[in-house]
């Protein structure tokens, strides 16, 4: 079944910032740029999903944080927007939330999946600790895929990417 959503998105980029050497807490932060297309939108719905705590702590920039919903896969929370929107109006939504205990394995993954039409997706993952080695891209052979690694980051973009799709970022921990 596929949904509907009130928006498209313009850009969105994620930045998964690693806490500490033993990648045992991270904090993920998503600037979203969103269209409207419809008129009297007051409601955005962000996607969590993952291993570990979810929820070690969560902000959303001026949006008030509704009660999350459990979904098949993780939760959804709706976040009350400052203000009624029309369609064509724009609005920055920046979220912040810190996972515990998720990277556990010996090889770390990132998952992404687009449920509104976007034009843009970057996602950066960045560690003080141990070195990211060995990065490999799960994605489908569409859009314009650029990535890049060095030794504590690891960069992702895609323009126009596949709708319910999961873009996947896998790597070791050295």
């Amino acid at each position: 079944i596929q949904e509907y959503f009130p928006y498209e998105t313009i850009k969105y980029a994620g930045t998964l910032r690693f806490l500490d050497g033993k990648h045992s807490s991270a904090v993920f932060e998503r600037h979203q740029k969103i269209r409207f297309t419809e008129d009297g939108v007051g409601v955005f719905f962000d996607r969590v999903w993952g291993d570990g705590i979810l929820f070690g702590g969560y902000f959303a920039r001026g949006l008030r944080i509704m009660e999350p919903i459990r979904a098949l896969k993780g939760y959804i929370v709706p976040l009350l927007l400052p203000r009624r929107f029309r369609r064509g109006e724009t609005f920055n939504i920046v979220t912040r939330r810190k996972t515990i205990a998720a990277f556990y394995d010996a090889r770390g993954q990132w998952d992404t999946a687009i449920h509104a039409p976007t034009d843009l997706v970057s996602i950066n993952i960045e560690t003080k600790g141990n070195e990211l080695g060995d990065p490999e891209i799960v994605a489908p052979p569409r859009g314009d895929i650029h990535a890049e690694h060095q030794p504590h980051q690891l960069r992702f973009r895609v323009a126009r990417p596949a709708l319910y799709t999961p873009y996947r970022l896998t790597w070791s921990w050295k």
